[in-house]
């Protein structure tokens, strides 16, 4: 989710090593499916690539430290019944725990405390307007986010130090690296976000000593400041994962946007012009158009999503 309330979708392919890694797809061959192939949904039809469904395969791939590259690697995507089921039986009505990584340097950190950020995602001192309030308001206590009680986590939140050597080594060596590549043809690879969530994935396994995604059923990274403004958000569809930047952590807009990517939905963000000429977004729904607001709006999902969701199936 860019700062202009604009989108890009990317392809990415979390690796199955035991250490739920996701690497940005790089150099992109002719003929690759176009993203427009990808769905949220659970799948319609058998030819639609679904997110966290379908298994890629890619033999002459060269998996790189923060990429993967495939140059003139010919993919296979097959389906996994398996993943299709577990899909299907995505828990939205119930108890859902919530493990936040605050992401620090020596000199760059979050806008907001730990302290605060479990406040501002589960109302922990008293906000009124958050990740957790919203979901349960507008599922009629349907679905309850709470947060971790992981013994390394307070009230949910566990403060992660990066080497600042990390941030040094992506402008100075990666991205330079990678804008000089003949070969370059993905929009993913100047993604400095990427790499840092990967570096904090593989952080998460070592100090929680087991597989990220074992550790809660939803995970949000809060990035420091130092990433760019160009981008605000993002998640990915039918997973655990979303990553958020600085302050956007603390936007509950933001929040139930990008969980509801990780519960299935779609975005309700149909961009078009109005009378003025200017760009007018899609304000119904939680999956519309995020705001910069600390404490709102007070908005919930459109009838499609709530649909989707099942809270309300006892009235279909």
């Amino acid at each position: 989710y860019l700062s202009d309330n604009t989108q890009e979708k990317t392809w990415c392919c979390e690796l199955q090593d035991a250490t739920d890694t996701i690497l940005p797809l790089v150099n992109l061959p002719d003929g690759w499916p176009s993203i427009a192939r990808m769905t949220g949904e659970k799948g319609k039809k058998h030819d639609e690539i679904v997110s966290g469904v379908t298994n890629l395969f890619l033999p002459s791939a060269e998996i790189m430290e923060y990429a993967i590259d495939l140059k003139t690697a010919i993919p296979t995507f097959v389906h996994d019944p398996y993943r299709r089921r577990r899909l299907q039986q995505t828990q939205t009505v119930g108890t859902r725990s919530v493990l936040v990584v605050r992401a620090s340097v020596i000199n760059a950190r979050p806008g907001s405390s730990a302290k605060r950020m479990s406040d501002e995602l589960f109302g922990t001192d008293g906000d009124p307007i958050n990740l957790a309030e919203r979901f349960r308001s507008c599922s009629f206590n349907k679905l309850t986010l709470v947060p971790s009680t992981h013994r390394k986590a307070t009230d949910g939140v566990y403060k992660m130090f990066l080497p600042r050597w990390i941030f040094k080594w992506i402008y100075n060596f990666l991205l330079p690296f990678i804008n000089l590549n003949p070969y370059r043809n993905s929009p993913a690879s100047d993604r400095v976000e990427d790499y840092i969530e990967t570096a904090i994935t593989r952080r998460l396994r070592i100090d929680f000593g087991q597989v990220p995604s074992t550790i809660a059923d939803h995970l949000i990274y809060c990035l420091p400041r130092g990433t760019g403004n160009a981008w605000r958000a993002y998640s990915y569809v039918n997973h655990h994962l979303s990553v958020y930047n600085n302050y956007w952590c603390s936007r509950p807009s933001a929040q139930a946007h990008q969980i509801g990517h990780n519960l299935g939905l779609a975005d309700s963000h149909l961009r078009d012009i109005n009378i003025d000429g200017v760009y007018d977004d899609d304000r119904s729904c939680m999956m519309g158009h995020v705001f910069d607001e600390d404490d709102g709006p007070i908005q919930c999902f459109n009838g499609v999503n709530s649909y989707r969701l099942g809270w309300f199936s006892d009235r279909h």
